[in-house]
């Protein structure tokens, strides 16, 4: 069995798209778990009605709790029975194929332990034109790319049950993590498999409400200058510290020197130290200008 998982809030005007996008899945194996994070629109209404005339979906209803204690409550609850769980934003559409595609690519390059299928986005408008489709990663997923970036979009991200097990025995202070979707992709790098798709199975309806947004052009650099203006600069050291507090024990050779390296000299009072390990390569980021930025903000000593 494959579990969806869906947090919503305040996603009514979106959010019938979305659900006949699920609907319309190859599959029938499928239950559909959503959480109301304590919306004040028409989304419950909306889930609720929904929910009624669909027998593979439940319903919960609940405070407002944010986006990571909110999927993470999901993800606590999904039955003994299931086999996958994938995630899914309410703004989005999927195609028909999403889920099958991320089953097949990961029982094809997954052969035990715990692992995690993650794709391309198509980046649409508000009524689901599409506009782009996100960049590939130019190395690939790894730990030394999770560490200080996020490649896994939640919304494309489908995790065996070995990995819900693991993420869900050995859960974070979710209020030290940045982003649940970032989390999984460190843990995943780090103890497991990570499949990345090069084709893009799902919309991403981008608009002037969306919880997270797709950085570009001047969204891009105002993301950048805001990791150097304010307190916001420290999260990714911050969710890291988290990392070696849960997962450290567990974590053997060349990964775990690398966390402890990384933690050891990001926040180095030295400069000279900070220096060294900006130049030195440990940690990446995909793109060019991205992986530039990584270096002075590791060198100023803001990460």
């Amino acid at each position: 069995m494959i579990s969806i998982i869906l947090s919503t809030y305040n996603g009514g005007a979106y959010l019938p798209a979305l659900l006949e996008s699920l609907s319309a899945q190859d599959r029938s194996d499928i239950m559909i778990a959503i959480r109301d994070d304590g919306s004040s629109d028409d989304t419950a209404a909306i889930i609720g009605s929904w929910s009624e005339e669909n027998e593979q979906v439940d319903v919960q209803f609940g405070p407002n709790l944010g986006v990571n204690h909110s999927f993470f409550s999901l993800l606590d609850s999904v039955p003994a029975e299931t086999e996958y769980v994938a995630f899914c934003d309410q703004d989005d559409h999927w195609e028909t194929d999403k889920i099958s595609r991320a089953v097949d690519l990961l029982e094809e390059r997954c052969h035990g332990g715990p692992a995690m299928y993650c794709s391309r986005l198509s980046i649409s408008d508000e009524d689901l034109n599409q506009i782009s489709t996100t960049r590939l990663p130019r190395q690939g997923p790894s730990f030394r790319n999770a560490l200080v970036e996020n490649i896994a979009t939640g919304a494309t991200m489908v995790i065996n049950r070995e990995a819900v097990d693991l993420l869900t025995s050995n859960e974070p202070d979710l209020d030290q993590v940045v982003l649940y979707d970032w989390w999984i992709y460190q843990v995943m790098s780090a103890f497991g498999t990570v499949v990345f798709d090069d084709q893009s199975h799902i919309l991403s309806r981008q608009h002037a409400d969306n919880v997270v947004g797709l950085p570009f052009g001047r969204r891009y650099w105002r993301s950048k200058a805001r990791f150097i203006s304010d307190s916001d600069r420290y999260l990714i050291s911050t969710q890291a510290r988290e990392l070696s507090r849960v997962f450290r024990d567990q974590m053997t050779g060349e990964d775990r020197e690398r966390l402890d390296d990384f933690l050891a000299n990001v926040r180095a009072p030295d400069f000279i130290s900070r220096l060294r390990y900006a130049l030195s390569g440990s940690v990446f980021r995909q793109r060019p200008a991205d992986d530039l930025f990584l270096r002075v903000r590791i060198m100023l000593g803001r990460i």
